[in-house]
């Protein structure tokens, strides 16, 4: 079981082990420093107990793009986040508006987001090596 969650504009991950009564809750960490402060991110996990991050990061610019991080089994550390969402959305706040994600095996996940605007939009972007590069879904 795994939590992440958004605090003051960054990411974060902990992994509660032991039992209902009495967890063991380590210390948070890190998964990326610069992300959308209200967008709620989205855990995903793998038949390899790979763990999945999908996010809003916050760029330079107000570019508000969705991205993945994954943290393969036995690692303690995440890869280097890959850009999932390609529209360049821009906005001066926080759309709060986060993705959804699901890993279904053999190295395919998929993540769906909306693009906010007048018109908003139910995007969905799939991977099939792992989370390592993703076309429209």
């Amino acid at each position: 079981m795994a939590v992440a969650w958004t605090e003051g504009g960054k990411l974060f991950c902990s992994e509660p082990r032991g039992d209902k009564g009495t967890p063991d809750i380590p210390e948070p960490v890190l998964v990326d420093g610069r992300v959308c402060p209200f967008c709620r991110p989205a855990l995903g996990g793998d038949e390899d107990d790979t763990l999945y991050v999908a996010y809003r990061e916050e760029l330079d610019g107000n570019v508000r793009d969705i991205y993945l991080r994954r943290r393969p089994a036995g690692e303690t550390e995440f890869r280097p986040p890959v850009r999932v969402s390609t529209e360049g959305f821009t906005s001066p706040a926080c759309p709060m508006a986060g993705p959804a994600i699901a890993a279904a095996g053999e190295g395919r996940i998929v993540i769906a987001y909306i693009v906010p605007g007048d018109r908003p939009e139910l995007k969905a972007a799939c991977s099939t090596d792992g989370g390592a590069s993703f076309g429209a879904a």
